[in-house]
C-alpha cells in the first residue's frame, strides 16, 4: 500500500518511522509539509518519492493509495474535507 503522510513535524514522523520500520506491506510515498526543507528531510529519510507543501500537490502526485494526516496544530478536520473527494474515508 503506497502512503502519503500530511505533517511531517513530531506526529508526522512517528507514523512515518512505525510504517517504515515496521511493516513491508506499506510504504511512504509522499511527504506533505508546509516547511518544504521539512518535508524533504522526511521524505529522504523514509525514502519517500515526493516532498510537497500542500495537500492538494499531493493529491495530484497520484501516488497514494491512502493518506495519513499527522498534524496537531492544523485543523485536521479541514484537511479531510480536502481528501475526501479522493480517498474514500478520513478519520481524525
Amino acid at each position: 500500500m503506497r502512503i502519503g503522510v500530511i505533517g511531517a513535524g513530531e506526529m508526522g514522523m512517528a507514523h512515518m518511522d512505525t510504517i517504515f520500520g515496521q511493516t513491508a506491506r506499506a510504504c511512504v510515498t509522499a511527504v506533505c509539509d508546509a516547511d518544504y526543507v521539512r518535508a524533504e528531510s522526511a521524505a529522504a529519510k523514509v525514502r519517500a518519492r515526493h516532498a510537497v507543501t500542500g495537500p492538494h500537490e499531493l493529491i495530484a502526485l497520484d501516488d497514494a493509495d491512502a493518506v495519513i494526516v499527522g498534524v496537531s496544530r492544523r485543523d485536521p478536520f479541514r484537511l479531510c474535507s480536502a481528501l475526501r473527494a479522493t480517498f474514500e474515508t478520513c478519520s481524525v
